[in-house]
């Protein structure tokens, strides 16, 4: 699975923008929604990258979500995310592939035990 990002070119690079999923094991496209609310916590509703505010607060909790299914470890783990991965990402289109996020996962779970 592949994590697409692409916002519309304009000329601030922060703007909100749309992440797609690529299955291809399903050979599959379809738009990753925005969760915004998780366990009574609120969310902005649009994604966005690039810097750290509540548009990557959302990138980065959906896609742990995504991931995991697991809301009370994407809760712990988003902020990680953000700083880690979501903050830097800085282009108006973008790729990620879901093993490394997954990887990234296993690597913060390891470092708490």
């Amino acid at each position: 699975m592949i994590f697409v990002g692409k916002r519309p070119h304009r000329e601030v690079a922060s703007g909100p923008g749309t992440v797609y999923v690529i299955d291809e094991e399903n050979m599959s496209v379809r738009p990753l929604l925005p969760r915004r609310s998780v366990r009574g916590k609120r969310f902005a509703g649009a994604f966005s990258w690039g810097y750290p505010g509540d548009g990557p607060m959302q990138l980065s909790v959906t896609l742990l979500l995504e991931l995991t299914n697991d809301e009370e470890l994407s809760l712990k783990l988003y902020l990680s995310l953000l700083e880690d991965v979501i903050k830097d990402l800085q282009a108006d289109c973008w790729s990620i592939d879901a093993n490394d996020i997954q990887n990234w996962i296993t690597d913060q779970v390891d470092a708490t035990e």
